[in-house]
């Protein structure tokens, strides 16, 4: 069973490399350019982590008064 699955990997890998081959140079840059323009889409949409407040560089005081 094992070398069964292993001559299907191997096959697998070379009528893959066949098939990527044979895919014509005018076709690369449009295909890798869908491939960044989808992963700027994904990023755009992605949820932010909310950033935690900044410290006020003027904190009020235990009496209620702003001071420093």
């Amino acid at each position: 069973m094992l070398l069964v699955d292993f001559i299907i990997f191997v096959l697998s890998l070379w009528v893959g490399f066949e098939v990527i081959s044979k895919v014509p140079a005018t076709l690369h840059t449009p295909l890798m350019s869908a491939y960044v323009v989808t992963g700027r889409m994904l990023k755009m949409f992605r949820r932010r982590i909310a950033q935690p407040p900044a410290a006020s560089a003027v904190q009020a005081s235990p009496n209620g008064k702003a001071g420093a």
